[in-house]
């Protein structure tokens, strides 16, 4: 079943938009009940399990190939993310995220700069993950 360009283009921006809505759920629910450290280290497992159930459901005879789910759940969430930081970067260069300081040069450059690095250590739980249960994947089939 052949779909068309806007279609998928759709479904990938769908598929990129759920992961980065489950990422920003999963860090607001860390800032907001004030976790342990070591949970910053467990919590991507739970978007890891979601992936997970995803890709059980797609396949090369669905409306989803698990490359495509790859592409929009891990992929572009890692760009998008590793852009945002290096225009952070680029536009303030003395913008310190994780410094006790704090910036002083405003609450959203650095609630931008706190989230494009947290995406980008989910996304790469999803890559690191998405190796390992492709292998399952292929093994169970």
């Amino acid at each position: 079943m052949e779909q068309s360009i806007p279609k998928k283009l759709g479904m990938l921006a769908l598929l990129t938009a759920g992961s980065l809505f489950a990422q920003t759920l999963l860090w607001v629910a860390y800032d907001y009940f004030r976790m342990q450290v070591w949970v910053m280290g467990a919590l991507p497992l739970l978007i890891c399990l979601l992936y997970h159930a995803v890709q059980l459901d797609s396949g090369t005879d669905k409306l989803m190939g698990r490359r495509f789910v790859f592409a929009g759940a891990c992929l572009l969430p890692l760009l998008l993310g590793a852009a945002l930081g290096l225009w952070m970067y680029w536009k303030y260069p003395g913008l310190e995220v994780f410094g006790g300081t704090g910036w002083g040069g405003g609450v959203i450059q650095e609630i931008i700069a706190k989230y494009s690095a947290r995406y980008l250590l989910t996304s790469g739980y999803l890559i690191l993950f998405a190796g390992l249960d492709a292998v399952y994947l292929l093994r169970r089939t």
